[in-house]
């Protein structure tokens, strides 16, 4: 289940009965990942919309989606 509240998404995982809640950057890494983008067209948009450099948001995207899988919430 998932919900969006103020910028943030809530994921309830009722396998593992846990609440993942993600801050602005991570649910916008998230919500493209899941709309099918790739890492380099979300690093891309993570630098824009934040205005930090690619290098750096390509960096913290695939530190975000690591983190996301091993959390188990990617579809």
């Amino acid at each position: 289940l998932v919900r969006e509240l103020d910028g943030e998404v809530l994921i309830l995982d009722t396998v593992g009965d846990h609440i993942h809640r993600l801050n602005e950057t991570a649910a916008l890494i998230w919500r493209l990942h899941e709309d099918g983008a790739d890492e380099r067209a979300i690093a891309d948009a993570l630098s824009a919309r934040f205005d930090v450099a690619v290098d750096r948001a390509r960096a913290d995207v695939r530190d975000t989606l690591q983190a996301l899988h091993r959390l188990d919430v990617l579809s």
